[in-house]
């Protein structure tokens, strides 16, 4: 099963069927809410409403490297949680001490606006993540970085969902950027233009760091000609941000 489209209130989602069906909410939420700069309160407080959870929790992102884990299992409270989140500069998630019978009180999201924005799930380590992945974060390992924090995968299914992002026809860049990525960028030209695919490295990336089973499904939307979705490119500096999450 792919991905189906839900609504939740004001919200108009990409989520997997097969996590719907085993009660794991999450998804890719297109342009119909905004959380860019002054909206996000009011957005967050909509989205918080839509689908009956205590809080949202939202990173500082930065195109970092940076990874960081919530340990359902240590921490006080979410309100500890939301602070260890929204400290520092990260762009990366890792919610480690998932238990599938516990009923989601809250969900940790990305924005993104061309980027490319993951969601992992790894149910017997019972660990979830998101990944906001634009060509810096590629460039500087997040995806590595948030791997290693589930720890031991050798034998392990890793389930992983590409978002919308700037498609593989779409996202130009400079030669330098195909240089700062390395070998596992994936390029190509077009009309004398270099084009990056953005989740076709992210998979590349991927396959070389988890050492267990992978799966992988891209949802097969460009943020750049999907005028529902938010997109840096195509609107500039007004853009807004398009969100992403998963349930705990």
């Amino acid at each position: 099963m792919s991905f189906v489209e839900v609504e939740r209130g004001p919200f108009q989602i990409l989520a997997h069927g097969a996590w719907l069906e085993n009660g794991l909410m999450h998804g890719f939420c297109n342009g119909s809410v905004n959380f860019k700069g002054d909206c996000r309160g009011a957005a967050r407080e909509a989205f918080e409403r839509a689908f009956g959870l205590k809080q949202l929790l939202l990173m500082t992102q930065a195109h970092t490297d940076r990874v960081c884990v919530v340990d359902l299992g240590q921490i006080g409270s979410m309100a500890d949680a939301e602070v260890l989140v929204n400290l520092e500069a990260y762009d990366a998630a890792v919610i480690c001490g998932v238990s599938p019978q516990t009923e989601p009180t809250a969900a940790i999201g990305i924005l993104t606006a061309d980027c490319l924005p993951m969601i992992l799930r790894c149910g017997r380590l019972q660990t979830l993540a998101v990944i906001h992945a634009g060509w810096r974060g590629l460039a500087s390992g997040i995806i590595a970085n948030t791997v290693d924090r589930f720890g031991s995968s050798h034998g392990e299914l890793l389930e992983v969902l590409l978002g919308p992002c700037a498609g593989n026809d779409q996202y130009q860049v400079g030669r330098e950027v195909i240089d700062r990525i390395g070998e596992s960028a994936v390029s190509k030209v077009m009309d004398d233009r270099l084009i990056l695919d953005l989740q076709a490295t992210a998979f590349n990336q991927l396959r070389c760091c988890w050492r267990g089973e992978l799966e992988v499904i891209s949802a097969p939307v460009c943020t750049i000609l999907n005028f529902n979705f938010h997109s840096y490119r195509r609107e500039g500096d007004s853009a807004g941000r398009n969100l992403s999450f998963v349930s705990f």
